[in-house]
C-alpha cells in the first residue's frame, strides 16, 4: 500500500533528529526544510541529530555539498578530525566556493599538526572573501594571524 502522506510528514522523523523511515519524493522546499533543521540543531550543540540530519541529506540529496559540509562541521566540534576532514573535503569539491567549508577544513589541518598545510587551506578560505565581510573567513584569518604569530615566536625563542 503507497504512503499517502505528504513529504513533510514523512520528513518529520528526521526533523525530530530521528531515521527516515519511508521513501519520500524531496524537492527544494524538503531540502531547505531539511538544511535549516540541521544548522538549528548544529547551533545548539544536538550533535546526534544534527548528524541524522545532515546524514539524511547527504542520502537525499547526494550532490548537494550541505550535507558533508555539516558533517564536517559535526565531527569538527566533536574533535574527530579524521572524520571531519572527510566530509569537508567531499564538500570542497562539491562546491569549491564555500570559505566555511575551507575554514572549517583549515582547522582541521591545523589540528591535526600540519600548520604549513592548514596554512595553505586557509588562504584558500581568505581568497574566497576579498572584501573581508565573511565570518567564515576571518575565522581564517584569525588563525592564520596565529599560525604567523606562533611562528613568529619559535623564531625568537
Amino acid at each position: 500500500m503507497p504512503d499517502t502522506r505528504s513529504s513533510m510528514e514523512i520528513l518529520k522523523p528526521v526533523l525530530e533528529g530521528g531515521p527516515l523511515a519511508a521513501p519520500v519524493a524531496v524537492g527544494k522546499a524538503e531540502i531547505e526544510a531539511l538544511a535549516a533543521a540541521a544548522y538549528a540543531y548544529f547551533q545548539q550543540g544536538m550533535w546526534d541529530q544534527a548528524r541524522n540530519v545532515f546524514s539524511a541529506l547527504v542520502t537525499l540529496a547526494p550532490k548537494l555539498y550541505v550535507g558533508h559540509a555539516g558533517l564536517g562541521a559535526v565531527a569538527l566540534a566533536q574533535k574527530d578530525l579524521r572524520e571531519a576532514f572527510r566530509h569537508l573535503d567531499a564538500a570542497a569539491q562539491m562546491r569549491p566556493a564555500d570559505p566555511a567549508v575551507f575554514s572549517n577544513a583549515g582547522e582541521v589541518v591545523l589540528r591535526m599538526g600540519h600548520p604549513d598545510k592548514a596554512e595553505k587551506v586557509l588562504r584558500a578560505a581568505v581568497a574566497l572573501d576579498p572584501k573581508g565581510k565573511d565570518p567564515s573567513a576571518n575565522r581564517a584569518r584569525a588563525m592564520l594571524l596565529g599560525i604567523e604569530s606562533a611562528r613568529t615566536a619559535a623564531a625568537q625563542a
